[in-house]
C-alpha cells in the first residue's frame, strides 16, 4: 500500500507516495521550490511560464526568461568553468531543489548597420536587428575575401577583426622556379611554396597579400673561384655556394687568404676571388734582438723592423720572401721633395751587386738639349767615365727637343752604350714613378709601373761606398723636383740582419778652447753609453761637461751641458788673506794670468799683489808674499811757539820725535805717528 506524503510548506514531494513493501517503505523526497529569478536590465519577465502566485517555480520546472523587444536571452550558468551563452531550443533556466540552474541577462541587438571597406554596402544593411552572439555574413565585393563574419555582441559589432581584402588574381612570378598550379591564384594570406630548377637558390617566400604576392626569388648559386694556391674546392662551403651564403677562402698549405669571406649574390662573388699568399712564421733567433713578435704572419713582400736590446743597433730589417723565409731588407731614403742642383749631394749609401733605385721626378720645363742629369751614384766622385764613376747614372735624352716628352737613360760604365727608353716617358708636369734595378745580371728600367728596357749587365767592381748627387756635377741638370728616392739591397736571401753593437768608431767633435793635439782619439770604439771627456784643454781652461756615446753611434753632450768646451779655469772672486787687508775686497779680473792687487785697511799700504795661476789658484806676482805695511806720517803739525823743523817730516808709524821750540819756550811732550796720523804732539 501507499502513503500520501504531504511536505512541509514551501516544498513539494517528487510525484510518488512511499510504498511499503515487504516491511520498508520505497524512497520518497520533498524538494524545495525556487525563487523566480530577479529582474533584470532590459527583462519582459523573469520566466514566461512555470511560477505559481507565490513567484515560485516547483521542483523539476524550468523558468524561460523574456526579454523585451530588441534585447535576447543570455544564459549566465552557475557552476566553475561555466560561461556565458545563448539559450538552445528554448532552453531556460531548471529548478532543482531551491536552486535554479543559473541566472540571465538581458544582451542588445546591433541595431545599426556595420561598415566595412570593399564590402556591399545594401548587404550589411540587412544585418541591422542582428540579436546578441549572432553571426552576419561579411559581403565582400567579388575578388574580395573576408577574414571573419560579423559578430554581433551586446549592441556592437566586432569590426576590428573583419576586413576585406583582396584576393591574388594572378600568378606567381620568379624566374627558374618551378611553381605549382595552386599559385595560379590566391587568397589573402596564402602561401605558395616555390621550387627552384638546379643550381638556384629560393631566396624570401611568396605569400598573396592583399592582392599582390611578396617576393620570391630563385637566385643563381655561386661557383667556387679558381684562385691562384688554393686548395681544391676554393672555399670551405664547396664548390658551390647559394645566393645569399658566402665562401670561406681555402689555401694550400703555407699560404693564407687576404680576403676572409667572399659574400655570394645571384650568381656573383663580392670580391670575385681571393689572393692565396704565402706569409712568414715567426722569426728565427737573431742574438741581441728585442721581442720580435709583431713581425709573425707577415705577408711575402712585407717589411718588419728589427728591434735590437739596448746598446745594439739593427743593421737592415726583415723582409718576407716569396719562399716564405725571412731575409735581410736594407733601404735607404735618398731624399724627397728635392730640388735638382748641380753637384747637390743627397746621400752615402753602401753599394750591393744586385740593388734596386726607385724615385719619382716631376719636370717643370722641357728638356732642350741632348743629355740632362737626373740621379748620379758614383764611388769615384766623379760623373765620367771610368769604373765606378757611375754606378749607375740616370739621364734625360732628348735630341729632336720633342715638346711631348724625354727618353729615360741609365749608364752603368765607360764599356757600354745607355740603356734607354725607346719612346719619350718622361713629360712636363707629370709625375712619373721609377724603377731601375740589376738583379742577377739583369738590368731594368720601369716607369709607371710598365717595363721600358732591359738588357744583360755585369754588375760593376767591389766598391764599398757611393755617394748620391741630384745631379751630376759635370753635366748639366734638369729643371724640376725629386721625390720618394730610396735605395735598396736586393739579392739577400737566406741571409739575416743583425743586432750590432752601437759603438762611437769616430772621436767626438771639436772642443772650442782645446789643444789641437788633445788626445781625443782614446775615445774612439767606445760602446754606446759610455762617457768620454774628449778633450784635454789649453793652460787656464778646464773641461766642461763631457761626451756620451749615443744610441746613433755617435758622440753628444751627457746632458749636464748643452754644448762640451774648454772655459776659463777662474781663480777665486776673493784674493787669499792678508794680514791688515782688507776681508771684502774683489778681484777685478779672475781668469789665468789676471792680476789682483791687494787691498789694505785704512791706515796701512800695499806691497806687491796677486797673479792667477792655470790652477786657478792665487800666488804672489813677485815671488814674495804681498803684504800690508803702516802708512808713515807727513808733515806734523805746528804748535804755538813751535819752530818748524824738517826733522818730525816722514815719521814711521808708532816712532817719536822731538819738537823745537822758540827761545825760552821748552817743549812739553813729543810727535808720535800712528798709521800714518799724529797720534800725539808736544
Amino acid at each position: 500500500r501507499r502513503c500520501g506524503l504531504r511536505c512541509k510548506e514551501g516544498y513539494t514531494h517528487s510525484g510518488v507516495d512511499p510504498l511499503c513493501q515487504d516491511g520498508t517503505w520505497t524512497e520518497a523526497s520533498c524538494f524545495a521550490f525556487c525563487a523566480a529569478p530577479a529582474v533584470v536590465h532590459a527583462a519582459a519577465v523573469p520566466c514566461k511560464s512555470n511560477v505559481d502566485a507565490k513567484g515560485r517555480i516547483r521542483h523539476g520546472f524550468m523558468c524561460e526568461p523574456l526579454c523585451r523587444d530588441g534585447f535576447s536571452v543570455s544564459l549566465l550558468p552557475s557552476g566553475p568553468g561555466t560561461v556565458e551563452r545563448s539559450p538552445q531550443n528554448g532552453e531556460g533556466l531548471v529548478c532543482n531543489d531551491g536552486r535554479l540552474s543559473g541566472s540571465f541577462v538581458c544582451r542588445s541587438a546591433c541595431q545599426d548597420a556595420p561598415f566595412v571597406n570593399e564590402a556591399e554596402p545594401s548587404a550589411l544593411v540587412a544585418c541591422q536587428g542582428t540579436p546578441h552572439n549572432a553571426t552576419c555574413a561579411t559581403p565582400c565585393f567579388d575578388g574580395f575575401q573576408k577574414s571573419a563574419d560579423l559578430v554581433c555582441s551586446d549592441g556592437a559589432w566586432n569590426l576590428a577583426e573583419v576586413t576585406c581584402t583582396k584576393e591574388c588574381s594572378k600568378p606567381v612570378q620568379a624566374d627558374n622556379a618551378i611553381i605549382p598550379f595552386a599559385c595560379r591564384l590566391g587568397l589573402h594570406g596564402d602561401v605558395c611554396d616555390l621550387s627552384c630548377l638546379s643550381g638556384y637558390t629560393l631566396v624570401g617566400r611568396a605569400v598573396c597579400q592583399d592582392g599582390a604576392w611578396t617576393t620570391a626569388q630563385c637566385l643563381a648559386e655561386c661557383a667556387a673561384p679558381a684562385a691562384l694556391f688554393a686548395a681544391s674546392p676554393a672555399c670551405e662551403e664547396g664548390a658551390a655556394m647559394p645566393s645569399g651564403g658566402s665562401c670561406t677562402p681555402r689555401c694550400l698549405e703555407g699560404f693564407t687568404s687576404m680576403q676572409s669571406t667572399l659574400a655570394c649574390s645571384d650568381g656573383r662573388l663580392s670580391p670575385d676571388t681571393f689572393v692565396c699568399e704565402r706569409r712568414c712564421g715567426e722569426v728565427p733567433g737573431i742574438s741581441n734582438a728585442a721581442d720580435l713578435s709583431h713581425c709573425n704572419r707577415l705577408q711575402v713582400g712585407e717589411v718588419c723592423e728589427l728591434r735590437c736590446a739596448e746598446s745594439y743597433k739593427p743593421i737592415g730589417n726583415l723582409e718576407c720572401g716569396v719562399d716564405g723565409a725571412w731575409r735581410t731588407h736594407l733601404s735607404w731614403t735618398l731624399g724627397s721633395d728635392v730640388v735638382f742642383k748641380p753637384g747637390q749631394l743627397i746621400a752615402t749609401v753602401p753599394r750591393s751587386e744586385n740593388w734596386e733605385l726607385t724615385f719619382e721626378i716631376t719636370l717643370q720645363s722641357v728638356v732642350n738639349s741632348d743629355y740632362r742629369s737626373v740621379l748620379l751614384l758614383t764611388e769615384t766622385g766623379e760623373g765620367c767615365c771610368g769604373p765606378g764613376d757611375r754606378v749607375p747614372s740616370v739621364f734625360l735624352y732628348n735630341p729632336l727637343l720633342n715638346p711631348g716628352g724625354s727618353q729615360l737613360c741609365v749608364f752603368m760604365d765607360i764599356d757600354q752604350q745607355p740603356m734607354c727608353s725607346p719612346n719619350p716617358v718622361i713629360r712636363r708636369d707629370t709625375r712619373a714613378a721609377v724603377v731601375v734595378r740589376l738583379l742577377d745580371g739583369l738590368l731594368t728600367l720601369t716607369v709607371q709601373g710598365s717595363l721600358a728596357a732591359s738588357r744583360p749587365q755585369d754588375s760593376p767592381g767591389p766598391f764599398l761606398e757611393m755617394q748620391v748627387f741630384a745631379s751630376s756635377p759635370l753635366v748639366e741638370t734638369v729643371d724640376g723636383v725629386l721625390r720618394r728616392a730610396e735605395y735598396r739591397h736586393l739579392g739577400l736571401k737566406g741571409k739575416m740582419p743583425e743586432c750590432q753593437r752601437i759603438v762611437c768608431d769616430n772621436p767626438p767633435p771639436a772642443v772650442l778652447g782645446a789643444d789641437k793635439d788633445s788626445g781625443t782619439e782614446a775615445c774612439r770604439g767606445l760602446p754606446f753609453g759610455a762617457t768620454c771627456g774628449g778633450a784635454i784643454c789649453r793652460e787656464g781652461f778646464e773641461l766642461r761637461g763631457r761626451f756620451r756615446c749615443a744610441a746613433s753611434g755617435e758622440w753628444v753632450a751627457d746632458g749636464s751641458v748643452d754644448e762640451v768646451q774648454c772655459v776659463p779655469r777662474l781663480c777665486p772672486a776673493s784674493p787669499p788673506p792678508v794680514q791688515d787687508g782688507d776681508a771684502s775686497a774683489r778681484c777685478p779680473e779672475r781668469v789665468f794670468g789676471a792680476r789682483c792687487p791687494v787691498a789694505c785697511d785704512s791706515g796701512y799700504a800695499n806691497s806687491g799683489g796677486f797673479v792667477c795661476d792655470h790652477s786657478g789658484e792665487w800666488l804672489p806676482a813677485e815671488g814674495t808674499s804681498p803684504k800690508c805695511s803702516p802708512l808713515p806720517c807727513g808733515t806734523p803739525p805746528v804748535a804755538p811757539n813751535s819752530v818748524l823743523s824738517g826733522a818730525c817730516t816722514g815719521l814711521p808709524s808708532g816712532a817719536s820725535c822731538q819738537g823745537l821750540c822758540r827761545s825760552s819756550w821748552a817743549p812739553m811732550g813729543t810727535f808720535r805717528c800712528e798709521r800714518g796720523l799724529w797720534v800725539e804732539a808736544p
